[in-house]
């Protein structure tokens, strides 16, 4: 009986742990962020993650900062 009540607040501890990295949102400075305009298309914000991937609002894009900036400014964006 013992050896269960141990176990019970082990098994808690591992369920909880495991999901905690889940939910954090990239890293993100101030100082490498710019705003994208588009004519006719709200303003936009795109900053270089901690990973060196751009981030639009909270979301990383899976893209590289010069590539996504690259790409939209050859789609007509206007970046500064």
């Amino acid at each position: 009986m013992k050896k269960f009540l141990i176990l019970i607040p082990l098994l808690g501890v591992l369920v909880f742990s495991a999901c905690g990295g889940d939910d954090t949102k990239p890293t993100v400075t101030e100082s490498s962020c710019v705003i994208c305009k588009v004519p006719g298309e709200p303003d936009f914000g795109v900053c270089r993650g901690g990973n060196g991937n751009a981030i639009v609002g909270s979301t990383d894009t899976g893209i590289t900062y010069e590539e996504y900036i690259s790409g939209v400014e050859l789609a007509g964006a206007n970046c500064e």
